[in-house]
């Protein structure tokens, strides 16, 4: 601050005008000069060409264009063709060969060729008809009645097995007391022995397929049975 007091007291000594103007910055533009200053320099420029160029119209077209337009035209094509050379002298310097070769149309047929062109249609020799719809019928019909017996076979040995049962879990699930009520109720023991004979050999053949390890092993499983056949005996 004091450096600026200093400044000015010198500015007082040496210029007075000087110091007593105003301190505001002088370079200074107004807010959004530079916005619109390009359309403003192109606008002007636009204007001083305006002001400059000719007031005549340009698209003009000169007295009596159109009178001699169709007689113009004709002699550019009539000067063209005079000046265009001739193919044929043309060909005669760059390859005499060409001018050999005849102009006709190789591609050509006698006058009334078709007319009386007669052809023998080919024969036409029927071939068998295949059909292979029903044999995809009966196939596809097939297979349906394969996929169809595996399912029923596969639902009949669930239902079996669900409903088969197991002798020896069962019985081992069902409670001595039980047991002992059903042998209760049932008849003697003893009236099996009046049997017919065929009954007697019937049991025979089981004991004699049977060996005296699984009897005894029975016998030891079940001793209440055991014990009610001797007191009925």
């Amino acid at each position: 601050m004091e450096n600026q007091y200093t400044i000015f007291n010198e500015l007082k000594e040496i210029s007075p005008a000087v110091a007593n103007l105003n301190k505001h910055n002088l370079y200074s533009l107004p807010v959004g000069y530079f916005e619109g200053l390009s359309s403003e320099i192109l606008a002007s420029i636009f204007i001083q060409s305006l002001s400059n160029g000719s007031k005549d119209t340009i698209y003009t077209t000169p007295n009596g264009y159109f009178t001699h337009l169709a007689d113009n035209i004709l002699q550019k094509i009539k000067l063209e063709t005079i000046l265009i050379p001739n193919v044929e002298d043309e060909l005669e310097n760059v390859a005499p060969l060409l001018n050999s070769i005849s102009k006709q149309s190789p591609y050509l047929v006698p006058h009334g060729y078709f007319a009386d062109l007669k052809m023998q249609a080919p024969t036409v020799h029927k071939t068998k008809i295949v059909v292979f719809g029903k044999w995809r019928k009966l196939v596809s019909y097939a297979a349906a009645a394969v996929f169809a017996g595996i399912l029923a076979i596969g639902a009949i040995k669930y239902i079996e097995a669900s409903y088969s049962l197991n002798i020896e879990n069962e019985f081992a699930k069902t409670s001595e007391s039980d047991i002992k009520n059903y042998l209760d109720n049932q008849p003697s023991v003893g009236y099996a022995f009046v049997s017919s004979a065929t009954d007697d050999q019937e049991g025979s053949g089981f004991f004699e397929e049977t060996s005296e390890d699984e009897l005894q092993q029975f016998l030891k499983e079940q001793p209440e049975k055991v014990e009610i056949a001797n007191k009925d005996i």
